[in-house]
């Protein structure tokens, strides 16, 4: 189809002198020169005009960030849509990311990534392998060495149509429906992603989403599921997740809450993860040295958690391996008062 329409362009344009068509217009021939990078599109006739890197930096300023985490965002994000139930190296595909942007800088080249439109008609013509890559790659020098000259012709309808019919491939109509009967709520960044790439631009889209998923997971990770359940003779506290900073005032609550009874309480940290210093430290504030039948009782941690919670609350912090473990120490300092 793009060669038809680029024929049926040059026929209206230089043989019929029609000019309605919005064509890709004239394209540089042949392979650009090695260079540094900021020696590209200098003023030969003018010096004083040149700029160095740190000018250029400088005139890029927030760009120096953003175009690097647009770029590894996008290319991983499209990385892992082809991957599906395959494992990903995101850290491979990182360094293979720079390495091109590092090579490309000599030439010239505009910053690299991962693009939907071209993933897609690469996916859409049967392309499996990185081989896929090499050839597309090897397309692109014959082409900008040799038929420079007749892209001007193509007209940018024709490319747009390609791109958006092999699109439509990639879209997984059924996913919203998914979402809406597992979980609304990952509904808000897919929601969010979707119509400010459509409306705005893919990149916009990308970072609102990531962000507003970031906010999403902070909100959760402050409000952790925590299990109470009271017994006659004890109270046990089990929280879910990790304990990290946002939801140390929740669990702080939960514990005094508990220690109030006057009857022991154990704080179960099976389901727990990880903790960050400063959870830890509001949890140390409230754990007894095991001598102190009124106060919390730690068990279940793993060996990260121990080390943490230990090295926080000094000498004298006892983990317990299990509930019945702990009650058993209970039981002997109550035999033993």
């Amino acid at each position: 189809m793009v060669v038809v329409s680029s024929v049926f362009a040059w026929f209206l344009v230089h043989v019929m002198n029609i000019d309605v068509l919005n064509l890709t217009g004239e394209v540089d021939s042949g392979l650009p020169a090695w260079q540094l990078p900021w020696q590209f599109n200098r003023n030969s006739s003018n010096a004083t005009d040149w700029e160095g890197p740190l000018e250029i930096a400088g005139e890029l300023r927030d760009g120096l960030i953003m175009v690097p985490l647009v770029s590894i965002l996008q290319h991983l994000a499209i990385a892992k849509h082809y991957a599906g139930d395959s494992s990903m190296a995101a850290s491979q595909e990182m360094i293979a990311l720079g390495a091109c942007q590092f090579v490309g800088s000599f030439t010239g080249s505009m910053a690299i990534t991962a693009s939907f439109g071209r993933s897609a008609v690469n996916a859409f013509s049967g392309v499996r392998t990185t081989m896929g890559g090499v050839v597309t790659g090897l397309i692109i020098i014959f082409a900008a060495a040799i038929l420079s000259p007749y892209l001007a012709f193509i007209p940018t309808g024709s490319l747009s149509a390609v791109i958006m019919f092999a699109m439509f491939y990639t879209i997984d109509y059924e996913l919203p429906k998914k979402l809406w009967a597992s979980s609304k709520l990952d509904l808000l960044p897919y929601s969010a992603t979707f119509f400010i790439g459509l409306f705005a631009n893919i990149q916009t889209g990308l970072i609102c989403g990531i962000v507003l998923h970031a906010a999403i997971l902070l909100q959760l990770s402050s409000q952790p599921a925590i299990a109470v359940e009271h017994h006659p003779s004890h109270t046990v506290v089990r929280p879910s997740y990790s304990l990290l900073f946002p939801a140390v005032d929740r669990v702080r609550r939960e514990l005094r809450a508990a220690t109030l009874l006057g009857s022991p309480v154990i704080l179960d940290l099976g389901r727990v993860r990880d903790v960050d210093y400063t959870a830890g430290k509001g949890v140390s504030g409230l754990v007894g040295d095991g001598e102190d039948r009124a106060a919390l009782l730690v068990c279940g941690a793993n060996k990260r958690v121990q080390h943490c919670l230990a090295s926080i609350h000094g000498t004298g912090f006892k983990s317990f391996s299990s509930v019945e473990e702990a009650l058993s120490s209970v039981k002997q300092l109550s035999t033993t008062v």
